[in-house]
């Protein structure tokens, strides 16, 4: 695959596929764009903020734009990458929500990597990489001609490829990605119902694994324990009611977050935004007035 350029358009958004062939060791640096990395050959390192992870072909994973990270020790590493704005991938998120793999792939491994030390990556084999290469091939034919359509062509096949990875990572045997899958689903499973009852047991239920299992691996992905997790995920979610509406009761917020003890709701509320439910309402009415 020769080095090439690719810009699209749809629903006003702006993304590129860009072939870099070989990829020389670069400065650490960020970007305004997140952008899926495909290794075709060779090898080296990635660098992201301090930690080093070494690439190999058939290796897929996405950088976040805030992300700084840079390539090093490079080896006759060529890489392609896809890059597309933040705006457009939440049209594509609420898309592909039923999409199994797709919250794993390009949500939660780039966000739990660091504690996961880069084992859940997707790593394709090489009929896996040869048909993503093929389809890669195929978009730069697309813009090559340009025929009428071809933006929406485009667009087709970038989802294609988003498709074949998610179906590639959620059926993998990597131990990685699989413990990533079965976690990925307790989270999404709390991120929808976090205002309902939700048990050690239950959530352990959902990821497959035992009690203890389950417990012990939440926190190796995350970082953070089941209980944790939850807490401040149901915190957050209630800081986020009271902004969106201050005209909110605090007894409404609390129970709305999943809570039935308005004192223990109030208590880790100003341990994690650190102040009470009731002054942070004030605030947020006083924004709004």
């Amino acid at each position: 695959m020769k080095p090439h350029k690719l810009l699209w358009r749809y629903h006003n958004q702006r993304g590129n596929v860009y072939i870099e062939a070989p990829q020389r060791p670069t400065i650490l640096h960020t970007h305004n764009f997140d952008e899926l990395v495909f290794v075709l050959s060779g090898f080296g390192l990635h660098v992201v903020d301090k930690d080093k992870y070494p690439l190999i072909r058939g290796d897929v994973f996405l950088i976040k734009g805030d992300q700084a990270h840079k390539y090093e020790k490079t080896k006759n590493l060529h890489i392609a990458n896809l890059e597309y704005y933040w705006e457009h991938f939440k049209f594509l998120e609420k898309e592909f929500a039923d999409l199994q793999g797709f919250k794993a792939l390009f949500v939660h491994e780039p966000l739990y990597r660091k504690s996961g030390k880069f084992n859940a990556k997707l790593h394709l084999n090489s009929w896996q990489l040869s048909e993503i290469t093929h389809l890669l091939d195929l978009i730069i034919e697309e813009q090559k001609k340009k025929l009428s359509g071809y933006n929406f062509v485009l667009e087709s096949l970038v989802k294609i490829i988003i498709v074949r990875l998610c179906r590639f990572y959620s059926e993998t045997e990597q131990p990685g990605p699989k413990t990533l899958i079965k976690i990925s689903a307790v989270i999404e499973h709390i991120e929808n119902h976090f205002s309902e009852k939700l048990t050690i047991a239950k959530l352990s239920n959902i990821s497959g694994m035992a009690e203890t299992t389950f417990r012990h691996t939440f926190k190796k992905v995350t970082g953070s324990s089941v209980i944790d997790y939850l807490i401040h995920f149901r915190i957050e979610k209630a800081a986020e009611m009271m902004r969106g509406n201050p005209k909110f009761r605090v007894i409404e917020v609390c129970l709305n977050a999943g809570y039935e003890n308005t004192g223990y709701f109030a208590r880790k509320f100003g341990e994690i935004i650190g102040t009470t439910p009731i002054n942070y309402l004030k605030k947020q009415r006083k924004i709004v007035e």
